[in-house]
C-alpha cells in the first residue's frame, strides 16, 4: 500500500496488495469449506441421533393404536414392537415345531419330549403325552432302542387359516411330513404323515413366538 496518501485520507493499494487480499480471501474461504464440510455431518448425525432417541424412548410409539383405560392409562391395542403373528408366522413356527415333536432318540427320549412343552399350552401337552403314548411310537422308541427323525414333505406348502373364536386368536395350519425309524439292524421304515395344528396367539412373555399348540391331530 502506498503511504504517501495515507495523510490525505485516501488509500492506494499496489499489484501486489491486491493479490496479497486474494490469496487471504482464498484461504479464508478454503477454511469456512473444510469446517463446513467437517460440521455439516457431525450436525446431520447429532440429528439423527436425537430423532432415534426421541422416538425409542416415546411412548406410545408412532404407529401404536391405543385407548384410555377406566384410570386414564394408555393402553396399546396393537403394539409396532411384537406386532400379532401373521398366517406365515404361524406356519413357520408349525413347521418347526412338527419337525421337534417328530424327532426322538431312544438314548435321550425323555428329554426330547421334556424339551417341547414350551410349543404347547398345558392342557395340549397333556394331550400330546397322551397321543403319543396311545400311538405305540412311544413304547416302540423305548422297547426296541428306536431313532425317530423327520422331514418337511418336498410337497408341503403354506397352509394356513385365521380366525378368532370366543377373543381368541387361532390359526389352523396343515404339516406334511416324512417320518424315519431307524432300527438297530439297519432296516429302516418311512412314513408319511399329516400334522393339523390348532395355534392360539399368547403373550410374549409366555411364548417369544407369541404363540402356542392349543391342539394337535394326526390325520
Amino acid at each position: 500500500m502506498d503511504k504517501r496518501w495515507l495523510d490525505k485520507g485516501i488509500y492506494v493499494f499496489s499489484r501486489a496488495d491486491i493479490l496479497l487480499l486474494h490469496k487471504e480471501n482464498i484461504k479464508t474461504r478454503k477454511n469456512i469449506y473444510t469446517k463446513l464440510s467437517v460440521s455439516a455431518p457431525l450436525l446431520i448425525l447429532l440429528v439423527l441421533i436425537v430423532c432415534f432417541l426421541s422416538n425409542y424412548l416415546m411412548e406410545p410409539k408412532v404407529g401404536d393404536i391405543g385407548a384410555i383405560g377406566p384410570s386414564g392409562e394408555t393402553v396399546q391395542l396393537i403394539p409396532s414392537i411384537n406386532p400379532s403373528p401373521t398366517k406365515e408366522m404361524a406356519f413357520k413356527f408349525a413347521s418347526s415345531a412338527a419337525l421337534e415333536i417328530r424327532t426322538f432318540f431312544f438314548s435321550t427320549y425323555f428329554k426330547d419330549i421334556r424339551k417341547v412343552e414350551h410349543l404347547f399350552t398345558p392342557e395340549a401337552y397333556n394331550e400330546y403325552l397322551l397321543e403319543l403314548y396311545e400311538s405305540g411310537l412311544f413304547s416302540r422308541v423305548k422297547n426296541e432302542s428306536l431313532n425317530v427323525t423327520s422331514a418337511l414333505s418336498p410337497k408341503s406348502s403354506i397352509n394356513a387359516a385365521f380366525t378368532v373364536i370366543d377373543g381368541e386368536r387361532l390359526f389352523f395350519i396343515k404339516i406334511d411330513l416324512i417320518l424315519r425309524v431307524e432300527n438297530l439292524s439297519g432296516d429302516d421304515e418311512f412314513s408319511k404323515e399329516s400334522l393339523f395344528f390348532t395355534l392360539v396367539e399368547t403373550d410374549r412373555g409366555v411364548s417369544k413366538h407369541g404363540l402356542q399348540i392349543k391342539s394337535l391331530e394326526p390325520f
